[in-house]
């Protein structure tokens, strides 16, 4: 059975290799802010063989570097989420032509008190997107109400990444981002833990 490993960061605390399946820490460095963050994420998994992982990561370290360091010296891949952190990024993924792409998976949760929807949708990238190695992007909408309610909140969130249509399945990439957000739930929900950086790695 394939690892997850995750690398998570507490911008006053630590930044942690953590192999989530087994929840133990393979390696750890200290961090002060988001920019050393940023700085420290290649020199740690730099050790770790990455040839044919897949990696997923939130918006922090949706940076051109780091997808050039997974793809180019790690022979990697990644699944990045896109925020506004990355204007150019966010926009030109914004104005893709999601409408006329079909839903191609869906899930339906329930429990903790409320109702959860997702749904994907996933583009094959023409050249010319303002990012690395980009092949796909990712339309995900979350829709969640209260249980026995009516009213529904909707999310949508961007992704960007590197597998090809013939590498990974539209339930694969949705499990794995959804992975990638249990994670920082289950830590969001800990006093210890203020703020939280994630870094995924799926084996091969």
């Amino acid at each position: 059975m394939a690892r997850h490993h995750t690398i998570e960061g507490q911008s006053l605390h630590l930044l942690s290799v953590l192999d989530q399946a087994a929840g133990i820490v393979l390696a750890q460095t200290g961090v002060h802010g988001k920019t050393k963050e940023i700085a420290r994420f290649a020199p740690l998994p730099r050790p770790l063989d990455l040839a044919g992982a897949v990696i997923t990561a939130d918006a922090l370290h949706t940076q051109r570097e780091h997808a050039d360091f997974l793809v180019t010296e790690k022979d990697a891949h990644y699944i990045l989420v896109v925020k506004k952190n990355q204007p150019s990024l966010y926009f030109q993924l914004k104005d893709l032509p999601w409408r006329k792409i079909p839903i191609m998976h869906a899930e339906n949760d329930h429990g903790h008190g409320r109702d959860e929807r997702r749904t994907i949708k996933i583009i094959t990238l023409a050249e010319g997107l303002l990012f690395p190695h980009a092949a796909q992007a990712i339309l995900i909408t979350r829709r969640t109400r209260k249980a026995g309610t009516s009213r529904w909140k909707t999310t949508t969130v961007y992704a960007v990444t590197s597998l090809a249509t013939h590498q990974a399945e539209p339930a694969e990439i949705a499990g794995w981002i959804r992975g990638h957000w249990s994670i920082e739930a289950l830590h969001d929900s800990r006093d210890a833990a203020p703020t939280l950086t994630t870094l995924g790695i799926i084996p091969a």
